[in-house]
C-alpha cells in the first residue's frame, strides 16, 4: 500500500515537473510504467526465485505489514512465543479456511500439541496443503508409514518429509541428502522458510 501511495505521489510530482519543464507527457508515463514494472518484477523475483538469504530477509523486513511475511521472518530466530504471536496476527487478518487450517496446525505444532494440529489440518479444503500438513505432523512424531501415505504435490515437500523421517531415525547422512535436495527444489520465500526450518530442526522434531 505504501508503495502504491508513493507511486501516485511520484506521478503527481512528475506531472507538475512535466508542465514546468515541458517534458512530453508520454515520457512521464513511460518512466512511471518502467518503475512500476521494475518494482513488481523485483517483488516476484524475491517471492519466487531468489536464494539470497540476506536479501530475502531484507525483503521480508521491508514488508512486515504483511502478516505472512512477518511470521516467516520469525522463523529465522524468533522464539516460540514470538512465532505464535505472529501466527495469531496472521489468523486474525485472514479468514480463508486454507489459512486458518494451515496456520492453526502450525501453531499447535510449535507447542507439540499434535492432536490439535491434526484436527486443524483435516479442515484445510486445499488437498495439496492438507496432505502436506498431515504428512508433516506424522513425520514429526515419527510415524513414518503414516506420513508416506499422503500424496504430496511438490517435489520439495516429499524431500522435506523424507529429511524429517531420516532425522527422527538418526540417519544424518540421509537427512543431509534430503535436506539439500529439498532446498535445491525451492526458491524465494519458501526457500527462506525451509532453510531456517532445517537450521532449527532440533527444536521442532524431537
Amino acid at each position: 500500500m505504501v508503495y502504491f501511495i508513493s507511486l501516485i505521489l511520484f506521478a503527481l510530482l512528475a506531472g507538475i515537473a512535466s508542465a514546468i519543464f515541458k517534458i512530453p507527457f508520454w515520457v512521464v508515463i513511460t518512466i512511471i510504467v518502467i518503475i512500476a514494472i521494475g518494482r513488481l518484477g523485483y517483488m516476484l523475483y524475491m517471492t519466487y526465485r531468489s536464494k539470497d538469504l540476506m536479501k530475502l530477509e531484507r525483503f521480508l523486513d521491508s514488508s512486515m505489514r504483511n502478516p505472512l511475511n512477518q511470521y516467516i521472518l520469525t522463523q529465522k530466530d524468533g522464539d516460540v512465543k514470538t512465532q505464535m504471536a505472529a501466527i495469531d496476527t496472521l489468523l486474525a487478518r485472514y479468514s480463508s479456511p486454507v489459512v486458518q487450517g494451515t496456520y492453526k496446525a502450525s501453531r499447535a505444532m510449535l507447542v507439540k500439541d499434535y492432536r490439535t494440529a491434526r484436527a486443524a489440518a483435516t479442515t484445510i479444503p486445499n488437498i495439496s496443503m492438507k496432505n502436506y500438513s498431515l504428512a508433516l505432523i506424522e513425520a514429526t512424531i515419527g510415524k513414518k508409514n503414516h506420513s508416506a501415505q499422503y500424496t504430496l504435490a511438490k517435489p520439495w515437500m516429499k524431500s522435506l518429509i523424507e529429511a524429517i523421517v531420516s532425522y527422527r531415525e538418526g540417519d544424518l547422512k540421509n537427512y543431509e541428502l534430503h535436506k539439500n535436495v529439498s532446498l535445491n527444489q525451492t526458491a524465494g520465500i519458501q526457500y527462506f522458510s525451509n532453510y531456517y526450518f532445517f537450521e532449527r530442526i532440533q527444536q521442532y522434531v524431537s
